[in-house]
């Protein structure tokens, strides 16, 4: 076994192509999600960035699985040092389903300090509104406030990306009420 885990960390620790990685996430399924996952907290930035990519491309079996995961994944995006592996895990946790009535306070406090700083990649500040709406979605007063960060933002400041989904979110939270 652990000689199949080291093969499986050279195989994933160089850069990989778009090809090579759709073609290892068709593999990937709920019986070997266990030995994969643990990569994406590695300090090989390649390896976990592949693993992530991989995630993100995997079939709806694995994101049964990942759902699972949330909280794993969570405290990954917030430990990691590169950007590539944050923007493939939040764009993971987006397509997942999050629990809401279990919402991780550290994790939504990450995202909506994402949002309003202007040092953050715009995907990632871009997920960080979704995700941060995701979690909030039912508890009206959580909703305040993203409203509230979310409007006292200068939208002529704003990239294009952040000013749109600064916009349909507070679309979304009006539509709730």
């Amino acid at each position: 076994m652990k000689q199949n885990k080291e093969a499986l960390r050279l195989t994933l620790s160089h850069k990989m192509s778009k090809e090579e990685i759709l073609a290892f996430a068709k593999n990937v399924n709920p019986y070997n999600c266990e030995e994969i996952l643990p990569l994406i907290a590695e300090e090989d930035k390649e390896l976990s960035a592949n693993v992530a990519h991989i995630f993100l491309n995997a079939g709806k079996g694995t994101e049964i699985w990942l759902s699972g995961q949330t909280q794993f994944i969570m405290e990954v995006i917030q430990t990691t040092t590169h950007e590539k592996t944050r923007r493939l895990l939040l764009s993971i946790l987006e397509k997942l389903k999050i629990d809401t009535i279990n919402i991780n306070v550290k994790f939504l406090n990450y995202c909506l300090d994402n949002i309003v700083s202007a040092k953050v990649p715009c995907a990632i500040r871009v997920l960080s509104m979704k995700l941060a709406f995701k979690q909030s979605a039912a508890y009206p007063e959580l909703l305040s406030e993203l409203k509230t960060i979310l409007e006292t933002m200068e939208e002529s400041m704003l990239v294009p990306s952040v000013r749109c989904a600064r916009k349909n979110i507070l679309k979304k939270n009006n539509s709730l009420k």
